[in-house]
């Protein structure tokens, strides 16, 4: 066991070790061994010779900068290791477990990484001429400006790879791995791909002259047709516009949005969802236009099938407005992916049939709201777009009913009639509860945060341990509401009734109020309070 070494000598050595770090130190031909125990042994070299080693048995680290030529390193594991600029000329890495290492530079030419995995690692400009990757785990892996030149690359991983200006040409990729992986301004010439799947694989200004087993088109990356031309005008005028709608290609889905604000200087992007449980983002165009980024996300899917139902428009201070703006959005898509121009009357009848849709999920869901603890389950376990995206519901009458632990982020629930309801232990932070009635509720412990609740009423409610933070409360009508250990940190309670309330311990921290905000009789003022009204503020008096 050995802690910091520099200078040594270790050629033709055999056995058991443990090195912590050692610098400019040679071990060629060395046989690092496993312990009695099992234990593999422990190696971290720097600008070291380690020629022909034997090295399956090691657990190593920092390798970088090291001589590593014909070693043995099948089996290794490298936690998290480093082996940058080393040259690893004819090793074996088989079966190497080697994930999650940097290896900028690193020389990795005729090495054999058959079902070695390494996975998420950092290769850029690092050279695998020839090597044999065959079955490797690649996936999310970077090469960007690598060499894989004759590189064997038959059904390795190279999901989410980013191969990005890499040379490839003559690799082999028989049956691998491709989907999603980025291939812009790569060197595909010669490649074979048989049985390779490039399912929403990126390929622009990829080269790929002569390459066998696919029929490989670069993706237009143009300024588009007309509609999509003419959605950029509009993009350009708009204060702010964000335009989605999901695709699938055979089993995979995704969410594809542009948005452009004018704020700020103003911006232009796009990103990728792709749909796991629920909506998680996994790329974004950097393209300069709102049109440009639009044909990004369709070069990410050149198969991808959109659906016109799932249309979304966000749009502030826009020349075009309502229907006449999703028209044009979804022209504009149709236009991207290839598709039959869209006429007003087909699309007449897609929004009918999606506002239908909408309308029976809506009273479905009251109903679960309306059923009890078995309901709220139910609605529970929707997801949140499920939720949510049904629209509104405004106005409509949970009188008395049992909602504890409801689950109502997001929602709209303006103007809603809840007097009586059971909401002990809720999730309330809603999109909207302007002007909804809470009289006499029981909501111990529930979560209002940063909720609009201008004008609502909670008159009798029982509060305790609710939380308001950051919460619009304007007008909010609290007379005699249990509010003991309410939290109204950062909450806006300008013009707030909380007449006969009860307030024990209630937290007001950073809580602006105003001449129009009523207190208990008696109630002494906290320090954290903000006084946001007209004259002075009456804690200086």
């Amino acid at each position: 066991t050995f802690g910091r070494v520099t200078g040594a000598r270790f050629d033709g050595c055999r056995g058991f070790v443990t090195i912590q770090e050692a610098r400019d130190c040679s071990f060629r031909k060395s046989n690092f061994e496993r312990h009695a125990d099992k234990r593999g042994s422990r190696l971290s070299a720097v600008h070291s010779n380690l020629d022909g080693c034997r090295l399956s048995d090691v657990i190593a680290g920092d390798l970088s900068d090291c001589s590593l030529r014909r070693a043995d390193m099948s089996e290794v594991t490298l936690e998290q290791g480093n082996l940058t600029r080393s040259n690893l000329a004819g090793a074996s890495l088989v079966e190497a477990g080697a994930g999650y290492i940097r290896a900028e530079e690193a020389n990795f030419s005729r090495t054999d990484c058959t079902r070695a995995d390494l996975m998420c690692s950092i290769f850029e400009r690092a050279s695998f001429h020839k090597a044999n990757l065959t079955g490797a785990v690649l996936h999310n892996a970077i090469f960007e400006e690598a060499d894989l030149r004759g590189a064997c690359l038959r059904e390795a991983d190279l999901r989410w790879a980013k191969l990005q200006n890499a040379d490839l040409t003559g690799a082999d990729l028989t049956g691998a791995r491709l989907e999603d992986a980025d291939f812009t301004g790569a060197k595909l010439s010669r490649a074979k791909l048989a049985d390779a799947d490039l399912s929403n694989a990126i390929l622009s200004e990829a080269q790929i002259a002569s390459t066998t087993g696919q029929v490989l088109k670069e993706p237009a990356s143009g300024a588009g047709g007309t509609k999509i031309a003419e959605l950029e005008q509009v993009a350009q005028g708009s204060r702010e516009l964000e335009v989605s709608i999901d695709v699938t290609a055979g089993r995979k889905s995704a969410r594809l949005t542009v948005e452009a604000s004018s704020l700020w200087g103003g911006s232009v992007s796009g990103r990728e969802d792709l749909y796991h449980e629920e909506w998680e983002p996994t790329s974004f165009a950097g393209e300069p236009t709102f049109s440009g980024c639009l044909l990004w996300l369709r070069n990410r899917w050149p198969k991808g099938q959109p659906d016109l139902a799932s249309l979304k428009v966000v749009a502030k201070r826009c020349p075009r407005q309502g229907e006449e703006l999703r028209f044009l959005a979804a022209a504009a898509w149709c236009e991207a992916f290839g598709l039959p121009e869209l006429s007003p009357e087909d699309f007449a009848a897609i929004n009918d049939a999606v506002k239908a849709a909408a309308s029976r999920l809506r009273e479905i869901q009251i109903a679960e709201l309306r059923g009890g603890p078995a309901g709220i389950q139910s609605w529970n376990a929707r997801s949140y777009e499920d939720r949510v995206d049904p629209g509104e519901f405004r106005r409509v009458d949970f009188s008395g009913r049992k909602m504890s632990r409801v689950n109502l982020e997001g929602v709209d629930l303006q103007g809603a009639n809840l007097t009586g309801a059971t909401l002990n232990f809720a999730s309330l932070s809603c999109r909207d509860l302007k002007r909804a009635v809470f009289d006499e509720v029981r909501a111990r412990s529930a979560n209002f945060h940063a909720t609009k609740l201008a004008g609502a009423s909670f008159i009798r409610a029982g509060l305790q341990h609710a939380r308001f933070r950051m919460s619009s409360l304007l007008r909010v009508n609290f007379q005699e509401a249990d509010l003991r250990r309410a939290d109204f940190l950062d909450a806006d309670i300008k013009g707030a009734d909380f007449t006969g309330a009860n307030l024990t311990d209630a937290v007001f921290d950073g809580t602006k109020f105003n001449e129009l905000t009523m207190f208990p009789a008696g109630f002494q003022l906290p320090s954290g309070l903000v006084w946001k009204g007209n004259g002075p503020d009456p804690r200086s008096k």
